[in-house]
């Protein structure tokens, strides 16, 4: 302290005050001077001199520089979540001009930071007790899992992960200098920078003739076996994959596919056999590699894990890189030439979906608009898909299906209200209409010509291996640059239009075409129209202002949920109350179980505790102190002979491989992963919903298939369930388990179909048929049906139940509500006559 109280406040290390017993503080002055040097000095000589008349006992404070291996809590605005709070080791960088806080990329999920100017606080503690109690509390291994539930928040992303699949790789082979290279620049960190790794675990090389190779995989398990805490047994795991598909591969399909894929991963007594380390297992994810080290070794060792593959990872891109090209997004002439004609027979063949266009006239029909407005072939089947969409939301058939009603009903439905109860949704009945069709045929495109058609395969097309891996992108990204856009959508509908009926000034009004709705054929790859170019940049428009929109919602959402549940915590007895002492829960999750400590207590993870209950019998198994069990024994309100019988019953009842003393050890598990008492679970239920909500950008969720099915989620639902509390729901639904036998989905889509809410307009032809006579001042409505093939996907209800409807029920109230009309206008009732007849066709 003396050496730092000299070097003073300019010079790093050095120290910026010292504070007396008395309270006083005495600021260490800076410069070279004379007369600063000799006060530093002479206030370093009292650091240790006794001084009975400050206030004896009461030691002197020096405020020295933060020095590498303090502890610094960090803190990201917003403060969504408990680890958005972590504490951190600290490593002082000596490079002159360098004033930026540096952090590894594990933890930026936690934050949710980024490297674009992000700003951050950090909290040096100034005593030892607030120091020891963040080192144990709020450091970062401690929080690699989300209180919310127990998924993984740490995790390696983008160069790492790509880094560590070319590393995993098959045919990746390093000689003797360059595994040694690798496996020190993995481990160097957990020994001192001036020595070299003692007794490190090196493994023999996969190939000895004709010279010394290690594979990528032998790295990782040097890795593994040295990171391991001494005295506990290696790692055994099976993970099946989940990221990387068995279907990429290219090449001739085995006899099983799978085991010669290389996509399960397989570790045995340490050592990695098989599998690809990418995002599912060293990313963010539930159940990969380094979860299952957490668990196995805890929260230490997995942190040492993560940043030794990080190291290895910027090792092994020195030595290879990594980068994409043009030829990772072409297709190949075949599959582009296949791009091109199945978007045109999809197109076309679209109105397969429409049992009403058909027939020999409706087949006319289609030849007669595809003459009249298009010239190409592709524009004709973009006009028949848009036909077909637009028949199938208005009713529409062969026969009414003309240029006039096309038009005319367009406007109408344009213009009128939501209100209104025959066009107000037809729009939106449109759209997802034109969506579905859209959908279909695009995906059957994407899933020919992705991945099989390109230029270069996977693994060796970058992109593709980026997606597929999890580094970065997703199928949607690289479909765009390769296939097409798609259909743009704003806020969940097509292009709204203008005024004049228009989306853009180029289209014609009231253009039935999905291409004047928004939908985008062309790709990135290729250039795009004007048009197209305009429609995406509504898109990235509206996601800018939705996540503008959202902050405040979802910050006020989170706000109120804190505010109502910041009382509530776990007490001694195991219940949760609030601040009065009501009990709110009489078990913390009806079992007590801490949600990061029993993460593998699913029956998915019993395998992994099978593989090895050596491993976690060392780590769990704790010696019973006499005294210990004599303090037991007398809390147990049971007798000791009625005690020990209960003990043999309950032993009994378990399997009978099991050891007796097993259940005496799984007790003492069970208590570990018990919650603590004080756990402010209220707070942490609160954050739990809070801090997914400012990820929602979808106000509602449009199921496939199901263009009629529209439920309410994100923000607006939880608005509606916490704020509101409104007894009626906006959108009903719910979710019913069925028993898995071979008619379950039959019968299931059979009682949805009886559900179903029909409604009138959806089972008459529009317009409706008015004829009114002068002469005899009188006045005939007409209502034509539809076919039942219009909506019988939609419910089981025939023309026979529709038929009594508009007899007994609709007619009924209409001639009645006519009668009440006239009556109002003072017409006698002899002048009032209102009749109904009949006529089945």
């Amino acid at each position: 302290m003396r050496n730092l109280v000299r070097a003073g406040p300019d010079v790093y290390p050095g120290a910026k005050l010292v504070q007396m017993p008395n309270g006083s503080k005495h600021i260490i002055p800076s410069g070279n001077s004379e007369i600063a040097l000799a006060r530093r000095l002479a206030i370093s000589n009292r650091l240790a001199v006794p001084q009975p008349e400050l206030h004896s006992g009461t030691p002197m404070i020096v405020h020295r520089h933060m020095e590498d291996g303090d502890f610094l809590v960090m803190n990201r605005q917003p403060t969504l979540h408990k680890p958005s709070i972590q504490a951190h080791r600290v490593r002082t960088i000596r490079a002159l001009g360098a004033k930026t806080l540096r952090l590894h990329y594990a933890i930026c999920k936690a934050y949710n930071a980024d490297f674009d100017g992000d700003e951050m606080n950090g909290h040096f503690p100034q005593t030892y007790q607030a120091k020891a109690e963040i080192a144990h509390l709020a450091a970062v291994p401690y929080q690699y899992l989300a209180p919310k539930d127990g998924s993984p928040l740490g995790g390696l992303i983008q160069d790492h992960v790509i880094a560590a699949v070319k590393l995993t790789i098959r045919d990746r082979f390093f000689n003797e200098d360059e595994y040694l290279d690798l496996v020190y620049s993995g481990l160097y960190a957990s020994v001192a920078e001036d020595s070299c790794v003692p007794d490190a675990i090196l493994i023999p090389p996969a190939i000895l003739k004709p010279s010394r190779l290690w594979t990528g995989k032998q790295v990782v398990s040097t890795l593994l076996m040295n990171i391991v805490p001494a005295g506990l047994p290696q790692l055994n795991a099976y993970l099946a994959g989940r990221r990387t598909k068995v279907e990429l591969w290219a090449g001739a399909p085995f006899a099983v596919a799978r085991i010669l894929s290389d996509v399960d991963l397989v570790i045995v007594g340490g050592y990695f056999a098989s599998g690809l380390l990418d995002k599912a297992h060293i990313g963010s994810a539930s159940g990969g590699m380094v979860h299952c080290f957490y668990e196995a070794y805890g929260p230490y060792a997995a942190s040492q894990l993560l940043s030794g593959i990080s190291r290895v990872a910027d090792r092994f891109l020195k030595i290879t890189s990594f980068s994409m090209s043009l030829a990772d997004i072409m297709l190949s002439d075949k599959a582009d030439r296949d791009r091109r004609r199945r978007f045109r027979v999809g197109f076309i063949s679209s109105h397969a979906c429409v049992p009403n266009l058909g027939s020999e006239n409706g087949s006319e029909l289609r030849h007669k608009f595809c003459t009249q407005f298009c010239c190409l072939r592709f524009e004709k089947g973009m006009q028949t898909l848009g036909l077909c969409a637009f028949a199938d939301a208005f009713g529409l058939t062969a026969d009414t299906l003309t240029e006039e009603n096309v038009k005319h009903l367009y406007r109408l439905a344009h213009f009128a209200p939501k209100t209104d109860e025959v066009f107000g949704d037809k729009m939106a009945a449109l759209d997802r209409a034109v969506k579905d069709r859209i959908k279909h045929s695009q995906d059957a495109v994407c899933d020919a010509v992705i991945p099989s058609g390109l230029y270069v395969p996977f693994p060796a097309n970058s992109l593709q291996l980026m997606v597929h891996v999890g580094a970065k992108g997703g199928m949607v990204n690289a479909q765009q640059m390769s296939v097409a856009l798609g259909q743009i959508e704003l806020e969940g509908r097509r292009v709204p239009l203008m005024l004049s009926g228009r989306s853009l000034p180029s289209f014609q009004p009231y253009d039935v075409r999905p291409r004047a709705g928004g939908m985008c054929t062309h790709r990135f790859l290729t250039s795009m129209p004007p048009q197209e170019l305009f429609f995406h940049s509504m898109a990235g428009r509206d996601g800018l202002v939705d996540t503008a929109c959202k902050t405040s919602r979802s910050g006020y959402l989170q706000r109120s949920l804190i505010k109502h549940l910041e009382d509530l915590s776990v007490h001694y007895d195991g219940t949760v109350r609030d601040s009065g002492g009501s009990v709110i829960q009489f078990r913390y999750g009806d079992d007590g179980l801490d949600v990061c400590q029993s993460t593998f207590l699913k029956p998915e993870g019993f395998h992994f505790f099978a593989e090895n209950a050596e491993l976690l019998a060392r780590r769990w198994r704790c010696p019973l102190d006499p005294e210990l069990y004599r303090k037991l024994t007398e809390q147990n309100p049971l007798p000791p002979e009625l005690a020990s019988k209960v003990d043999e019953v309950a032993v009994r009842r378990l399997t009978v491989s099991v050891e007796p003393n097993f259940y005496f050890e799984s007790l003492k598990i069970i208590t570990v992963f018990k919650v603590p008492p004080g756990e402010p679970v209220g707070l942490l239920a609160a954050q739990s919903l809070g801090e997914p909500s400012t990820q929602m950008t979808l106000n509602t969720f449009h199921f496939a298939g199901r263009g009629e099915m529209n439920v309410t989620l994100g923000i607006p639902r939880l608005r509606e369930v916490l704020m509101a509390g409104s007894a009626v729901i906006a959108t009903p639904c719910m979710e019913v388990p069925i028993l898995p036998t071979s008619e379950a989905k039959s019968r299931a889509e059979h009682i949805a179909r009886e559900m179903y809410r029909l409604r009138l307009a959806e089972v008459i032809k529009l317009p409706l048929s008015v004829e009114v006579d002068y002469s005899s001042d009188s006045c005939s409505l007409t209502f034509n049906l539809l076919s039942p093939s219009a909506y019988r996907s939609r419910t089981n209800v025939g023309t026979r139940r529709i038929m009594h409807f508009l007899e007994r029920v609709l007619f009924v109230d209409l001639s009645k509500r006519l009668t009440q009309e006239l009556k109002d206008q003072g017409k006698s009732r002899d002048e009032v006559n209102t009749s109904s007849t009949f006529l089945y066709c």
